[in-house]
């Protein structure tokens, strides 16, 4: 098993607007048309390389673990799975990822309504009954256009690995 630090630069695309479950969420993924294979920029000017595994129903990433997406409404359900499980909401466009986090006070208020539990750190913990941390993911996409999702960070799709 690889050291947590090898997969430091995916969570750090990841940090803001993600939760680490205990378990995955997505666990058969879907190629979407706009997630192309190839490098992809962070607003910092970090790079990350993406690749579709059709046996795995994942995108694999260059620095470890995989990421399977799911449609949920207008946006994307994607979930990183290597040493740790983490998930975030995505708005997928042409040669554009947008990482999206709720305000803190939708935040707060969908997970007290989904009856979960929330661990600080720097990727907040959830945990609960599966079905209900679904249910919530599903609640804040839900809210896309109510400008309560704002964007955390954004990925550029550069070209060709």
């Amino acid at each position: 098993m690889r050291p947590l630090f090898v997969f430091l630069p995916v969570l750090a695309v990841l940090l803001s607007g993600c939760y680490e479950t205990r378990a995955p969420v997505v666990t058969n993924g879907v190629r979407a048309e706009a997630m192309k294979d190839g490098r992809w920029r962070r607003a910092d000017g970090s790079e990350l390389v993406l690749s579709w595994n059709q046996a795995d129903s994942a995108y694999r990433v260059d620095a470890g673990g995989e990421v399977r997406l799911a449609p949920l409404g207008a946006l994307w359900l994607a979930d990183y799975q290597a040493e740790r499980n983490v998930v975030l909401l995505a708005r997928l466009s042409k040669d554009q990822v947008v990482l999206l986090e709720p305000t803190p006070e939708v935040e707060a208020k969908l997970i007290a309504a989904h009856g979960l539990g929330v661990h600080p750190g720097p990727v907040n913990r959830l945990s609960g009954d599966p079905a209900e941390l679904r249910r919530f993911l599903g609640d804040l996409a839900k809210l896309e256009g109510a400008g309560v999702l704002r964007e955390a960070e954004r990925l550029t799709w550069v070209g060709p690995s």
